[in-house]
């Protein structure tokens, strides 16, 4: 989590893992489908990481599709996550509170 400044909430916490597309959708309060994938790290069989990704539904990269938690244990999986996936989040992040707003009570974020 970071700290952000939000001109709703003042200095809050921020949610950084919230693609720019899914950001768009929050900030104009604007219902679109998404989806939450958890990256798994590994490090030999302990796993030392796992932070949750969420993003639009339609612009979730095909190899990820219907998967809910993606496993990373070697470094080409860890290179194709940079490659496919972490650019839709460039620019993305959105108030952690304007967040669960919009999201409403589907979930505990």
């Amino acid at each position: 989590m970071s700290l952000v400044y939000c001109k709703k909430h003042g200095e809050t916490g921020g949610n950084p893992y919230v693609s720019k597309l899914l950001q768009t959708a929050v900030l104009r309060n604007k219902r679109v489908e998404y989806v939450k994938l958890t990256l798994d790290y590994y490090d030999n069989d302990m796993i030392f990481d796992s932070v949750s990704y969420y993003l639009v539904k339609n612009e979730m990269p095909e190899s990820f599709l219907n998967l809910d938690v993606y496993s990373i244990r070697t470094k080409f999986e860890e290179e194709y996550i940079e490659t496919v996936l972490l650019p839709l989040f460039e620019g993305g992040g959105v108030c952690n509170k304007c967040f669960k707003e919009w999201v409403g009570n589907e979930e505990s974020v």
